[in-house]
């Protein structure tokens, strides 16, 4: 068992016995779980919980006040582990990991924070708390998986890319994404909060990701690239149809390409719908033409965030961008006639309102509810 560590207005620590695992698991259905109508895996409706096999053999982090009530969770359950849920080998490719490479893996799911600590700064700490405890724990890097309006802010904190997205049960598009805590050198070129923590104390082991796992590189490095350099990256795809440079390059910040194999498809739930700019390729939305270069898929959330989107599937191997879901969010609170205006305007707008800070950016309600799950 881990030992706990005190954070501002908050204990830190990994839950203990039988009743706080059960609250653990109740704690991810009431505060977020819940709000899925088509089902997720292993919700219980009934019983109220979320709860998988792989979640006894896990690490199951928790953030509680200063009066003993739990207000955020998270689960670490190792590569390794003898009961994983059959997915996670395709997912994350872990048949091409060696044994001694799994046992320095860890997958990070189902992070989840209470509602009133959404804007108290705890996400900052209790990410930090969970990365040290990995590194404590001897792990090298950590998976997780996002929905693609989560890519942008994870690639803000060092996460990666490295392998193709995927149709989860019942038809969320995700991403998978890794974190490599031995690697300060990116950890820094991104401005990662965790850097100098990871320069200090990950073990430099002569272990490698890219023995067995796709090479990160293969995805182009975006978040690295000078804001010419990415305006560059997307009028290489579409050519022609793009607005005044002056009107991209502030999006580009909260924007992050994705590759989407033919066949793929999506079925939002009705809070699940994310804003992409296709670059090459196609998406069919359900009822609706195919969308090529250089148009916008799910523009209507600017205008409502909780409109449902539609369906959707990729006829052909395809390329998209994928906009920062706090920066569509805060698109669609502008208000006034949006609709006489084009997504470009709309999304440059929103880049005013965003946080100027980048560890601001990543205390946000939709971090804290639909991060790492």
């Amino acid at each position: 068992m881990l030992s706990g560590s005190e954070g501002p207005d908050y204990l830190l620590r990994t839950a203990q016995g039988s009743d706080e695992l059960e609250a653990v698991f109740r704690f991810r259905y009431e505060h977020f779980f819940h709000c899925f109508p088509g089902g997720y895996p292993g919700l219980d409706r009934t019983q109220r919980r979320i709860f998988e096999p792989h979640d006894l053999a896990a690490d199951h982090y928790c953030a509680f006040e200063a009066d003993g009530k739990l207000c955020a969770v998270s689960t670490a359950t190792p590569a390794d582990a003898k009961v994983i849920p059959p997915d996670w080998r395709r997912w994350f490719q872990l048949a091409g990991l060696s044994r001694a490479q799994l046992e320095k893996v860890v997958v990070s799911t189902r992070m989840v924070i209470q509602p009133g600590h959404r804007h108290s700064g705890l996400f900052g700490v209790f990410y930090r708390f969970i990365m040290e405890r990995y590194l404590e724990a001897g792990f090298e890097c950590a998976f997780h998986y996002c929905s693609p309006g989560m890519i942008c802010r994870y690639e803000k904190l060092g996460h990666r890319l490295f392998a193709e997205p995927f149709t989860m049960p019942p038809g969320l598009l995700r991403t998978p994404m890794l974190i490599d805590l031995n690697d300060p050198g990116h950890l820094r070129l991104v401005g990662s909060p965790i850097a100098a923590m990871c320069a200090a104390r990950a073990p430099r082991s002569p272990w490698s990701l890219q023995t067995g796992l796709p090479d990160p590189s293969t995805v182009p490095g975006f978040r690295l690239l000078l804001p010419d350099d990415r305006l560059s990256y997307v009028r290489s795809r579409v050519r022609t149809g793009l607005p005044d440079p002056g009107e991209i390059l502030p999006v580009l910040e909260y924007a992050s390409p994705l590759f989407l194999r033919a066949g793929l498809g999506h079925a939002a739930p009705p809070n699940g719908g994310f804003l992409c700019f296709v670059l090459s390729g196609a998406v069919k939305e359900r009822d609706a033409e195919t969308t090529g270069p250089g148009l916008f898929v799910g523009a209507d959330l600017l205008l409502d965030p909780q409109k449902p989107a539609p369906p959707f599937e990729i006829p052909v191997d395809s390329e998209v961008l994928v906009f920062d879901q706090h920066l569509t969010r805060s698109a669609s609170a502008i208000g006034g006639n949006l609709q006489d205006w084009s997504p470009w305007r709309v999304l440059n707008l929103a880049c005013r309102q965003m946080p100027a800070e980048p560890g601001a950016r990543f205390d946000t309600p939709e971090v804290k509810q639909c991060g790492m799950r």
